[in-house]
């Protein structure tokens, strides 16, 4: 929202706009995923214990506001946290048996949200001894890398790396188990979690997990996004969503701007939003409902839609501009 001054003197008044924006949030931020499952098990001492989270309808997620703590003490400052995404590895190892995970994730607007969880350490070395990737510490986009877990035979075993793609491992010989992953130049690889779900033949589920710690080169620039969901000039409504297309898997930054006239001749601009989506590994992205009010009335608005695709080590596209009108 825009916060507008209206001062008045006999029949003389004019209008003034605050140079910033502000903007009303009530909802809180949403986790997404978290490793270990919950109640699932796993055969390594020390498992890395993640948990997914973002507030994109909102003012974002304050890093200074998340909290972790397992079996009641609290670790946050030995875990690694980003604007999306914590990783905590404990510095010892756990013993075998339950142990219970607390998170709270607070955004910038003080909205808060609360998990809890557990899982169990199991100590059978035998159930999954091994679980590795050939990845170097830089790998090109078109290159594969192949994961390998040994374990008990007779398995189902599935792999999901990241975010960005769940896979069948195949048992190639008995307990061995393959996958293999061609990288996109878009993906983001550096510290991502990969975790294998092995369901036994006896119906046990167990977890483990890796870091790859690769980084992308690509020299290629980036594709410039498209978007499919308006032509420029077109008219829009108080609320819309933006659709298009970018590479697959990156992410894609929307920023909405107006200029509007009020009272038919005084002009005032300011900012809607920013958001940040993600393509999918078709390259199809869409937003979530704008709404494009502006406070100042529906008439005499243009809007100025700018567009990037952002990929691996935060290197951008060109930009993509769409004007609309209201």
């Amino acid at each position: 929202a825009s916060a507008i001054a209206r001062l008045k003197v006999g029949r003389d008044e004019r209008l003034i706009q605050a140079s910033g924006t502000f903007q009303i949030d009530n909802q809180p931020p949403i986790i997404t995923a978290t490793t270990p499952d919950l109640n699932g098990r796993v055969n390594s001492l020390r498992p890395n214990i993640t948990a997914v989270f973002d507030d994109q309808s909102g003012t974002g997620v304050d890093q200074e506001g998340i909290s972790i703590s397992v079996d009641g003490r609290d670790v946050t400052n030995d875990a690694t946290i980003t604007a999306s995404l914590l990783v905590y590895k404990p510095s010892q190892p756990l013993t075998p048996g339950r142990h219970d995970v607390e998170l709270s994730v607070r955004d910038r607007a003080g909205n808060r949200t609360n998990k809890s969880w557990s899982f169990n350490v199991v100590d059978r070395a035998n159930v999954i001894t091994t679980f590795k990737h050939n990845a170097g510490s830089e790998i090109q986009a078109g290159d594969e890398i192949t994961f390998t877990l040994t374990g008990e035979p007779g398995a189902n075993v599935t792999l999901q790396i990241g975010d960005l793609k769940t896979l069948s491992m195949e048992e190639s010989t008995a307990g061995k188990y393959t996958a293999s992953y061609v990288v996109r130049r878009t993906d983001r690889l550096n510290g991502i979690i990969v975790t294998a779900k092995m369901k036994t033949k006896s119906g046990e589920n167990f977890t483990t997990d890796l870091t790859i710690g690769s980084t992308v080169a690509s020299d290629q620039p980036l594709s410039a996004p498209k978007i499919t969901s308006h032509e420029n000039g077109a008219k829009v409504g108080r609320t819309t969503l933006f659709k298009g297309k970018a590479d697959p898997n990156a992410k894609v930054q929307l920023r909405i701007e107006f200029t509007q006239k009020v009272f038919g001749a005084i002009p005032m601009n300011g900012s809607i939003a920013e958001i940040e989506v993600d393509a999918d590994s078709k390259g199809n992205w869409e937003t979530r409902e704008v709404d494009l009010d502006t406070g100042l009335g529906n008439s005499n608005i243009t809007y100025t839609i700018t567009v990037v695709t952002v990929g691996a080590n935060d290197k951008r596209s060109e930009v993509t501009k769409v004007t609309l009108k209201r």
